[in-house]
């Protein structure tokens, strides 16, 4: 396993290229079969993990390897070693009879040379080539070359060779050195017992039998990754630090189970890389449980909701899915933040309806304009109206101090789950005054935020589609569906108003469409663009951040907060 991990973690990881204007030099020298007199290699690219290097000589995998790496400049010259071992291997595709090799470096400190040798480098980079190599060491996502077959090619056959010849204990307790982790479980579910059990362990521990137990079954129940880092006051954390699983699936790609690593040796938190490393875990895992069978059907049943909210069955809507689901049925007060538009009150109205508390009261509280806050607030103190059941508070972030500590006065006094929404972060304006700390603790037991709709670019069609089918059903139209101008502009379009907008804008065009053609959305037009004449590249970065960033985040106050924390650091 160990072979197909480290081969996977080499082609996801960035790392910077070398070229020949780069003038870096690197000299092999084999550490573990005495090869002699050292051989010239040339590095392709490096990080402070590994590096690929080309060579027209032979390297055995597992070869402990010392590679001297030096620079040939008039100025501020380096020369220092590094030793690591023979990983991978493929043939190169753009140099005819070299082989590209892959050295697992040994781990390297925050003073090392290595790091102070990539600064260094990276300084001599232009600001064209400095962004475009930032925004591809930032992105999780791997975009695949036209000349990386071969290497691609590697990757599939050394996960073949796992899948096929090493056993399933020996794969597992490969996990402790490749996550450098402590422990690894794997739970698979019982049908005789009707529950999941310990499968295999590293620990004598049962996690199941401990505070993870909620843990492990929403992963397993929800089909959602966990990754979790305790805090230092918490009194489970003498066992548990960290926490991160993923579902075990089988050959129909049901639920079976859950891989589960606990407690990383640097005691930080797992990473977002490894978060897409364990993905490939369980995919290796269910080969080896093709055939368990699973008790849970997660085809949940969304048909009765009439919400634009639940529609698709992309990524992000599963997960808002799941997420519902999860809360529905519980007594904690939640709070949802999202843009106006992005149907922030259906999700509310769901949570009381489809659960436990569908038979108790709801109420609707509105505090979106201010006649409606005064309005509320001139009756506050008759609250026999107000019984066991649910709370939903519209906008509650319009709120002035006062009356925030008397809704809080108002709430604590009440047996009613609330449910909170707002289009404006309050977290940031807890930390400035702005919003009465002790309330904003009261409502957000639980936090859930709803993406705009312009960041879920893989769900935005086929909600489209799903929209255009209900609204021409409605008026009894045949239309041909979005053509290829129609699909572009809702890729293209900013969205402001957010689902609530899409469906009107596709409303309206099946009204002029008179079931005659496809539709044709008139669509605001956005601002026209302000073109640079320089650094073209860095403008477009930023145009995009700022076209793509969610309008209920208060990032000014993000920003404030961290330069307030880099203040206080300084004057320390």
């Amino acid at each position: 396993m160990k072979n197909s991990l480290l081969n996977y973690q080499f082609f996801k990881s960035y790392r910077l290229p070398l070229e020949k204007n780069d003038k870096v030099y690197a000299d092999i020298f084999s550490t573990t079969f005495n090869s002699g007199a050292c051989r010239q290699i040339e590095i392709e690219s490096i990080n402070l993990s590994g590096l690929n290097f080309t060579s027209k000589s032979y390297f055995p995998h597992g070869e402990d390897v010392e590679i001297q790496i030096y620079t040939k400049r008039i100025f501020n010259n380096w020369d220092f070693s590094l030793k690591g071992k023979i990983v991978r291997s493929f043939i190169s595709e753009s140099k005819k009879g070299e082989v590209v090799y892959g050295v697992l470096l040994e781990r390297q400190s925050k003073d090392s040379v290595l790091n102070y040798f990539l600064k260094d480098f990276l300084n001599h980079y232009s600001e064209t080539k400095l962004i475009k190599n930032i925004q591809m060491a930032c992105s999780l996502s791997r975009t695949v070359g036209a000349g990386e077959s071969v290497e691609l090619f590697s990757l599939f056959n050394s996960i073949i060779q796992d899948f096929q010849e090493l056993p399933l204990d020996n794969f597992l307790q490969d996990l402790q050195t490749s996550f450098r982790c402590e422990n690894y479980h794997l739970f698979l579910y019982n049908h005789t017992k009707n529950k999941l059990v310990s499968y295999r362990s590293s620990a004598k521990e049962n996690l199941l039998k401990t505070d993870m137990k909620n843990n492990i079954y929403m992963v397993y129940e929800n089909n959602v990754i966990s990754n979790l880092s305790l805090a230092e006051n918490d009194i489970n954390r003498e066992k548990t630090k960290t926490l991160l699983a993923y579902p075990v699936y089988n050959l129909k790609h049901n639920v079976v189970g859950v891989i589960a690593l606990t407690n990383t040796t640097s005691g930080n938190a797992f990473t977002a890389f490894q978060e897409s490393c364990i993905r490939l875990i369980s995919q290796i895992i269910s080969y080896h449980v093709k055939d368990f069978a699973t008790n849970i059907n997660f085809e949940i049943n969304h048909k009765d909701i009439k919400s634009d909210l639940f529609l698709g069955q992309n990524r992000t809507s599963l997960e808002i899915k799941n997420s519902a689901d999860l809360l529905r049925n519980i007594t904690k007060n939640v709070f949802i933040l999202g843009e106006q538009g992005s149907r922030k009150n259906e999700l509310a109205k769901y949570l009381h309806e489809s659960g436990k508390f569908k038979s108790e009261q709801l109420r609707y509280i509105n505090f979106d304009s201010p006649d409606k806050i005064n309005t509320f607030f001139e009756s506050i103190d008759d609250n026999e109206l107000f019984e066991k059941g649910t709370i939903i508070i519209n906008e509650i972030g319009n709120l002035n101090h006062s009356q925030q500590i008397k809704l809080y006065d108002f709430l604590k006094n009440l047996n009613m789950r609330v449910i909170s929404l707002s289009s404006k972060e309050l977290y940031h304006r807890v930390k400035t005054g702005a919003f009465s700390k002790k309330l904003y603790f009261y409502i957000a037991d639980i936090y859930l935020h709803i993406p705009p709709l312009r960041n879920r670019k893989n769900d935005i069609l086929e909600i489209a589609d799903i929209i255009l089918s209900e609204e021409q059903n409605k008026r009894g139209h045949k239309l041909t569906g979005f053509d290829e101008q129609a699909t572009r502009n809702i890729l293209e379009y900013n969205w402001p108003g957010n689902l609530t907008e899409l469906r009107n804008e596709i409303k309206k065009a099946v009204i002029r469409s008179n079931g005659k053609e496809s539709p044709v959305l008139n669509l605001r037009k956005q601002q026209s663009d302000y073109k640079a004449q320089k650094n073209k590249l860095l403008f477009n970065l930023l145009k995009s951040i700022v076209k793509h960033s969610d309008k209920s985040i208060d990032y000014q106050a993000h920003t404030e907060t961290l330069n307030y924390y880099i203040r206080a650091k300084k004057s320390a």
